[in-house]
């Protein structure tokens, strides 16, 4: 009987709860800052740390040379790539010489026959297929050797800041497993991110305004998924942070306002 009792006015007082929440004017949240965006920055390729142009804390300009790896067996892998492109080019200029004599001498009739057999012509016509093939190769390969001598330069893919520097010269890098080298950050815009209860779900959409003493915002993204741990819905306010007064990872608390 005493369970009866408290479940009817449990529902009730839930479905005010969620009635109210719907209808907020405005509310405290606390969320914390992230960068737009954070990246490992590893290498294409396996080779010793030769230099390192910048550290922790430096702000990098997109493209802007990070680190070189030693290139000296990358090079020499170029190197033969190229010994083996020319000799593919050569290859193929003897095919074609091949060939060009062959089809004259088998158009070229004496006594109503050709004056060298189908079968010789056809040899020397699959001969220049062949070499053209390998030519194509060798150049295929000859470029894959020239990216790999340009990925011992390590550059920023953006520019942003080096937020760590995971190696010292002489440290091995490797492509598999990946060794990180540095970590990176674009802080030009920065995303405030926080959580509402789910029963707060009907009240909230993109657009509302966030604010707090240091910005205001409105919200840009809305989690399509309630956590199902503590059932909250998670919203993201992007902020211009050109000056840099912002700083990843600070907690902070901001009024969201419903739309007036």
């Amino acid at each position: 009987m005493i369970k009866q009792r408290i479940l009817p006015v449990f529902l009730t007082f839930f479905a005010s709860f969620a009635t109210l929440a719907a209808s907020f004017e405005e509310i405290t949240v606390s969320g914390t800052l992230f960068p737009i965006a954070r990246t490992t920055i590893c290498s294409q390729v396996s080779a010793r740390m030769q230099e390192l142009f910048v550290g922790t804390g430096d702000r990098v300009e997109k493209g802007q040379a990070l680190a070189r790896l030693d290139p000296v067996m990358i090079e020499l892998d170029a190197k033969q790539l190229e010994i083996a492109s020319k000799l593919a080019t050569i290859t193929l200029e003897e095919a074609q010489e091949n060939y060009a004599r062959m089809k004259n001498l088998y158009e070229k009739e004496n006594e109503g026959h050709s004056s060298i057999p189908k079968k010789a012509f056809d040899e020397a016509k699959n001969q220049l297929k062949k070499s053209e093939l390998l030519w194509q190769q060798a150049q295929v390969n000859l470029q894959r050797g020239n990216e790999r001598l340009n990925e011992t330069q390590i550059r920023a893919p953006y520019s942003g800041v080096i937020t760590k520097c995971f190696l010292s010269l002489g440290d091995s890098v490797s492509v598999a497993p990946a060794t990180p080298i540095f970590e990176m950050i674009d802080e030009t815009k920065v995303v405030f991110e926080f959580s509402l209860p789910q029963t707060m779900l009907e009240g909230v959409k993109k657009g509302l305004i966030v604010s707090s003493s240091l910005f205001e915002g409105k919200i840009a993204t809305i989690f399509p998924q309630v956590d199902m741990a503590n059932r909250t819905l998670t919203c993201r306010v992007e902020i211009d942070n050109k000056e840099f007064a912002l700083k990843p990872g600070i907690f902070l608390t901001a009024k969201l306002k419903k739309e007036e």
